[in-house]
């Protein structure tokens, strides 16, 4: 019994430093730190079995809470890439690029197009695939000197 109770209080602390402070805003780890204190009075008090269905209920919480961070994590990954996306777009058309590799540049426009709309249909990690080949595509144009 213990050793149930001690791995949910290790893949609390594992969660919590993992995905740091968006566990924090997270109901279902906030429900699952009480149940895991619940377990553990319950512990304390020698109703193991409670104890134990308090545990198991804390489990089911946490990979939830898990899941939420996850998904959090990959969207600002994937923001985050769009963003210097958007931003290599916006210099390479700043320095003529637009029309000195014109077809780099609208490939890469249509799969700026593609990572925005892969993010804002949650489709996080295509859209970070989707904003690396734009960066890709226009790595090499550089402004010329005048």
């Amino acid at each position: 019994m213990k050793r149930i109770i001690l791995a949910c209080t290790g893949i609390l602390l594992f969660a919590s430093l993992a995905f740091g402070q968006s566990l924090l805003d997270n109901a279902d780890y906030r429900k699952a730190k009480e149940l895991q204190r619940l377990a553990e009075a319950a512990m304390t008090q020698g109703d193991y079995d409670q104890a134990y269905a308090y545990s198991q209920e804390a489990k089911e919480y946490i990979a939830k809470a898990e899941e939420v961070a996850v998904r959090r994590w990959l969207e600002y990954r994937a923001y985050n890439w769009n963003r210097q996306a958007g931003d290599r777009l916006a210099y390479v058309k700043a320095i003529g690029g637009d029309v000195t590799n014109a077809d780099a540049y609208k490939q890469a426009s249509e799969r700026f197009e593609q990572a925005q709309g892969a993010f804002e249909a949650e489709n996080f990690e295509q859209s970070i695939e989707y904003a690396q080949e734009v960066l890709a595509l226009l790595e090499d144009i550089r402004a010329v000197p005048k």
